[in-house]
């Protein structure tokens, strides 16, 4: 049949091709979401009893699969099952099941859905023959994470449909601190309108009380105000981090933050080695100059990635080489004395780092 996006699933009402439907993709809320949808308008509108047979990916054979899809329905109209977790199937099980999908019954629809790759790796579990397979007989939906764009009105949207309204700068600052994941945005959405009742609007006043500062984030901004020499910014950060933390946890907050702002630098470094590459924001990224990357990243060249590449490039511009290099032997200075004790307090530690690293002589 077809490979559909998101936004084309959306308009033909959530209707399935053939009898299988593989929804995938990092994008969990949107994912979902058109599940309920496309299930629920199979199912009989008369019977509220009416539910689909609902399996799990994990040990589960491509026997009991389609022995599924041909069972019917208990409750009348279309015979549905939904699997969930289908990248936990086994790769053996996942091959048999793309050789067996033409034994669906008629007027049965099976859903596969599955989960996104955890944060920074690649790929969704789904062999590559069952997902052709099913492209050629069914329909195919991937679901990526929106763009910052995206994501801000989305949240704008959604909080509308909470009954709350969102400022604009709210809307953008909530973006910046949790990222474009949906369904992190939708659960601090919900405290929001719940903390905002009863007042005209969420504010960035509301998102900055609420909502904890994710430590990449802060790792981002971090990074930013050493490259511009704000001290007082810097610190403000590293006392937000570890103000959601319990002091018994401080070791582990530090060792983290300590890690993440290895890596920030790190990317920085990239950042700079493209640009003497010849390469430009917005450009595509040359293999030749792939191999020229520290940090496996895809920012540089996927479009949901363009904001983050751009404050890199902007960090990149800021630093010099000798200045890189001398933030990166502190970080490493820092680490050791942390592990091994040296240190009166992680958190100390910390705070003096990011003051040396904003210091003028570290740029």
């Amino acid at each position: 049949m077809a490979k559909v996006s998101p936004s084309q699933f959306g308009r033909n009402k959530y209707k399935v091709g053939g009898a299988w439907c593989l929804l995938y993709g990092p994008d969990e809320w949107s994912k979902q979401e058109a599940a309920t949808a496309a299930v629920k308008q199979l199912l009989p509108a008369d019977n509220p009893d009416a539910a689909p047979l609902e399996l799990d990916g994990e040990g589960l054979t491509a026997a009991a699969v389609v022995r599924s899809a041909q069972t019917p329905a208990l409750f009348g109209g279309a015979c549905i099952t939904v699997v969930r977790g289908i990248q936990r199937m086994a790769a053996d099980q996942q091959e048999a099941l793309a050789q067996s999908l033409e034994r669906a019954a008629p007027g049965a629809v099976v859903f596969l859905i599955a989960s996104g790759a955890p944060e920074g790796e690649r790929g969704h579990g789904v062999r590559g023959d069952l997902l052709k397979k099913i492209e050629a007989v069914g329909t195919v939906v991937e679901f990526e994470h929106p763009q910052k764009d995206q994501a801000v009105k989305w949240v704008t949207d959604r909080a509308r449909s909470l009954g709350s309204d969102i400022e604009p700068a709210a809307a953008r600052y909530l973006v910046e601190v949790v990222g474009e994941n949906l369904l992190e945005l939708d659960k601090e959405l919900e405290k929001l309108s719940l903390f905002a009742a009863g007042e005209k609007h969420i504010t960035r006043a509301h998102v900055h009380e609420i909502v904890p500062r994710r430590i990449e984030e802060a790792v981002f901004e971090m990074a930013e105000a050493a490259a511009d020499g704000k001290p007082a910014l810097a610190l403000q950060l590293v006392n937000d981090i570890f103000a959601t933390s319990q002091r018994s946890e401080h070791g582990k907050t530090a060792g983290r933050l300590l890690g993440l702002l290895s890596r920030q630098l790190r990317l920085v470094w990239d950042a700079k080695r493209l640009l003497e590459a010849g390469w430009k924001p917005g450009q595509e990224v040359t293999e030749d100059q792939r191999a020229l990357l520290a940090e496996a990243t895809s920012w540089f060249w996927e479009p949901r990635g363009k904001w983050k590449a751009a404050r890199l490039v902007r960090q990149a511009h800021r630093f010099t080489w000798p200045a890189l290099a001398g933030a990166l032997d502190m970080l490493a200075e820092t680490d050791l004395a942390v592990k091994e004790g040296a240190a009166d307090s992680e958190r100390l530690a910390l705070e003096q780092l990011v003051v040396r690293l904003c210091s003028p002589q570290s740029r």
